[in-house]
C-alpha cells in the first residue's frame, strides 16, 4: 500500500478501505485481484474489506464481479455539501471579483 508517514493512532484497516476507495474512484470498475494488486494487500484482505463497504453500500458489486463505487458515496457527499456549503460560499463571494475575467468583443482569435 502506497503511503508515508502514518500518524499516531493511525488506525490500519480504515487507512486501507479509504485507500480501497480511492482506487475505485480513480479507476473505475476494478476486479478483486486488480484491487488487490493496486492495494497491495493479498486478496483475502481485500476480500473483507470489500465485503464490509459493500454491505455499508459505499461500494457495489457489478454483474461481472468487478466493484464500482457505491450510491452510500452519494449520501455522505450530499451530507458534506451541506456541512461544507456555509463555510464556502463567503469564500466564493470574495474570490469571485479576482476570478472573473472580463472579455474584449473587439479581440479575434489568432
Amino acid at each position: 500500500m502506497v503511503g508515508g508517514a502514518k500518524p499516531q493512532g493511525a488506525v490500519q484497516s480504515v487507512e486501507r478501505a479509504l485507500f480501497l476507495l480511492e482506487q475505485i474512484a480513480e479507476f473505475s470498475d476494478l476486479s478483486l485481484t486488480e484491487l488487490s494488486s493496486l492495494i497491495d494487500l493479498p486478496a483475502p484482505t481485500t476480500h473483507r474489506l470489500l465485503n464490509t463497504l459493500v454491505s455499508l453500500g459505499y461500494v457495489r458489486q457489478l454483474v461481472n464481479r468487478r466493484h464500482g463505487l457505491g450510491f452510500g458515496l452519494i449520501r455522505l457527499g450530499d451530507r458534506a455539501d451541506t456541512q461544507f456549503a456555509p463555510v464556502a460560499r463567503p469564500l466564493t463571494q470574495f474570490c469571485r471579483p479576482a476570478c472573473i475575467t472580463p472579455v474584449r468583443a473587439d479581440v479575434t482569435s489568432a
